[in-house]
Parts: structure tokens; sequence; C-alpha cells
């Protein structure tokens, strides 16, 4: 997955992180069991420019707000866009899917907390990769509300792709170019209208007040 990685860019593991608690879909008498993904893309703090951004989500007091849908004290203030979980060959397929799939709907909720209401979001990625198989999924909301229903997207036609040759390698690598292509030159600029500005003039009127 190297590919997807520039200074733009920072692949988390999250195999031992939690989702948040309040991200999590629920029924009508309990949460489903977190299910966590192996492996998040964020936007990397180490990049300069978006570096500035988050930095000035500062409060006065050293406190940067919650981001992501991950309960980790590092992740959860990281820019996350895509998610993947991994197995071996033979694995589990559906259990792949649904852990794939909760990431993904926890992450439009944390969205849909953090934008105003009228925002329209932008679809979250998750790859389900078992063996040599990858297959793409994304993930919008029905409505802007936190509890409106998500809805998964997938496996994205054209996008499933088999790595046992190199034909099959250099493809993905090529659609991973275009997801970080698609990441830096149309989800960045949303979510930083949708997200960073709204919060940095929170995070300033607070420290005014404070």
């Amino acid at each position: 997955m190297s590919s997807l990685f520039s200074a733009d860019f920072v692949r988390i593991s999250s195999q031992t992180q939690s989702i948040s608690k309040s991200c999590l879909q629920t029924s009508e008498d309990e949460a489903f069991p977190s299910k966590k993904a192996d492996f998040a893309i964020a936007f990397s703090p180490s990049h300069p420019d978006v570096q500035k951004e988050y930095d000035a989500l500062y409060s006065e007091g050293g406190v940067r707000p919650s981001l992501s849908q991950m309960n980790d004290v590092y992740t959860t203030t990281l820019a996350l866009y895509l998610g993947a979980e991994v197995k071996k060959f033979g694995g589990d397929e559906v259990e792949a899917r649904g852990q794939c799939f909760q990431w993904l709907g926890a992450g439009v909720k944390k969205l849909r907390d953090l934008i105003d209401s009228t925002e329209v979001t932008l679809p979250l990625l998750g790859w389900v990769i078992v063996g040599h198989r990858w297959e793409l999924f994304m993930a919008i909301g029905k409505g802007n509300d936190p509890n409106d229903e998500v809805t998964v997207f997938g496996p994205i036609r054209g996008c499933t792709i088999e790595t046992w040759s190199y034909f099959g390698a250099f493809k993905l690598l090529r659609l991973m170019e275009r997801i970080k292509h698609w990441a830096r030159k149309t989800y960045w600029p949303w979510y930083y209208k949708a997200v960073i500005e709204p919060l940095k003039l929170t995070t300033n009127d607070d420290d005014e007040m404070s």
C-alpha cells in the first residue's frame, strides 16, 4: 500500500484502537459491537500545509478537537478518509466486510457530527483485502443528521483487483494514485471548508472567552 503515501498522507495501524461508542451505529437496544479496521489513511501532520491547519485547531489549553471516529488520543486528532481491513488468503471475507463497513459507518457519523447540517458530506473509502483480492467500497449518509442511515456501496465496479500477477499489481498502484489525487484535490479542500474552517472559528472564540 506504499503508493498511497507521500508527504501528504500517513498510514495508521488501528488494529488495537477502538471506535468511539458515540460513532457506532445503534439498534433499539444497544450499540453494535466495535469492529476495528486494520489500517486507516490520514492527512499527515508532517506535511507543512496540513500541519498548519491541524495546529490552528489547538485551543489555548493545548487540546485539539476530535476529528475522527477513533478513540486513540493521536488518531482522533487526524482527518481520516480511507480504511482497510486485511485478511490472509482464505480469510473470512464476510467478517472483513463487516469490520470495514462499521469503520466506514462510524466515520460518516463522525463527519456529520462535525459539519453544518446543510453541508453534504463526501464519501469515505474502504478497502477489503483478502489474500490477493482487493475490493473498494464507499460510504455516504442519506441525510445530514448524525443519526440518519449510512449506505455503503460496493464493491465498486472496475475497482476489484487481483494482485496475483504483475498486471494486477500495477493496476492497483495506478488506482491508488487516482485515489491519492482525489483525496488531495477534492476531499481535502472540501474537508477544510466544511470541517477545519468552522472549528477554527469555534476554537478562536473559546480562546477569547477564556
